[in-house]
């Protein structure tokens, strides 16, 4: 077994082509004992069959508008509601200069459905309701 710059971690991989499909088999070892046998890096597997709809549904507006704009821990920090936009139509958004802040675009439609998001913690955004 080889190993590189003394890592106990081996990754040993095999391909085969020429007219078969290609193969590729890993398997990694850490401190010389197997993690899971016969498994691959990520195993992934389709939960629930495609589904794609007959006409594409397109809103005529954005009704009730809101660019929120949140801190690394999810505290508010800045927003604006601009009401009911026309699709295409440019928006001047102003915001604090921060690294590492979350921005929450919600169109909330043309009813009460939802309140309002702006002065809402990113937290307190998820119970809302109309």
């Amino acid at each position: 077994m080889k190993r590189l710059n003394g890592s106990p971690q081996r990754l040993a991989s095999t391909a085969r082509l020429n007219g078969s499909p290609q193969r590729l088999a890993s398997t990694a070892r850490l401190n010389g004992s197997p993690l899971k046998t016969g498994a691959a890096a990520f195993d992934v597997t389709q939960a629930v069959d495609a589904v794609t709809r007959g006409i594409p549904a397109v809103p005529d507006k954005l009704y009730n508008l809101e660019i929120l704009q949140y801190n690394r821990n999810g505290t508010y920090q800045n927003g604006n509601s601009y009401g009911t936009v026309n699709l295409g139509t440019h928006l001047d958004v102003t915001l604090n200069v921060m690294n590492d802040c979350q921005l929450l675009v919600v169109a909330r439609g043309n009813k009460d459905a939802v309140k309002t998001l702006v002065g809402k913690n990113l937290e307190d955004t998820e119970s809302t309701k109309g």
